[in-house]
């Protein structure tokens, strides 16, 4: 009988599947190829960034570091940055976030493995997420900065902790805001967990993981959270640089 029940629920679930793919058929986002979320073409099409800049200013330096011009105007020590914003990368990163197709991280996998092979080992970084609130999680059904935390330490080592940082209340999407109405949106959103804190010296090279600089509103006060508890070495890794940041 168990067997039987097994066997009709998986033949019912295919058939879902079928009728699934007639209704929504699974096509490129950005060309519209049947057949992948995106196809090997504009996968290809994806630019890897040349040059890593300070997060304030964007002068180009080694590392993404702040350069000393602007010592004292970030709370991160450097900002990786993946891809250029172009319009496949940025059609991605929204049907990520708004169409809910968690697939597409995978797309940036060449991506990690080309702009890691060029840096130092990083074994021993702690990957943190920047934190969505429960309701935005329930919404979405998944945090996109865990998800690329997880193809992150697939292909480079180092591990994942997404209880640092707590999401206090809810806000608006940042990027349907206007840059001055970015830093009240985000005000008092952020909190530390000092009880999982407590199990890493303040040493500890944390990595802040989001999909988009622009403003650097939230990056920024995540690591501001961090560095009151008196993390030293924080650093930032997106996905794209948004042009306004």
């Amino acid at each position: 009988m168990m067997q039987f029940g097994n066997n009709l629920f998986l033949k019912a679930n295919k058939l879902l599947g079928l009728v699934n793919n007639l209704l929504f058929p699974i096509k490129c986002v950005k060309c519209g190829q049947p057949g992948d979320f995106l196809c090997d073409k504009c996968r290809h099409g994806l630019t890897l960034k040349q040059e890593d800049e300070c997060p304030v200013c964007r002068q180009p330096n080694k590392n993404g570091v702040v350069c000393v011009s602007c010592t004292g105007r970030s709370e991160l020590n450097f900002l990786w940055v993946l891809c250029e914003y172009d319009e496949i990368v940025k059609n991605i990163i929204w049907n990520i976030k708004y169409n809910f197709i968690e697939e597409l991280v995978k797309a940036f996998d060449d991506k990690i493995i080309q702009y890691f092979a060029g840096k130092e080992k990083y074994e021993n970084a702690l990957f943190v997420p920047v934190p969505l609130h429960q309701r935005r999680h329930l919404e979405r059904g998944f945090n996109q900065s865990h998800i690329i935390c997880q193809r992150l330490i697939s292909m480079t080592g180092g591990k994942i902790d997404a209880d640092l940082l707590l999401r206090l209340k809810y806000t608006q999407a940042q990027a349907k805001l206007k840059a001055n109405q970015r830093a009240d949106n985000l005000k008092d959103a952020f909190g530390a967990n000092t009880d999982a804190l407590a199990f890493y010296p303040k040493g500890q090279l944390i990595i802040l993981v989001d999909d988009v600089y622009t403003t650097g509103e939230t990056m920024q006060q995540c690591a501001r959270e961090l560095k009151k508890e008196g993390f030293v070495n924080v650093g930032g890794l997106v996905l794209a640089r948004g042009k306004r940041g």
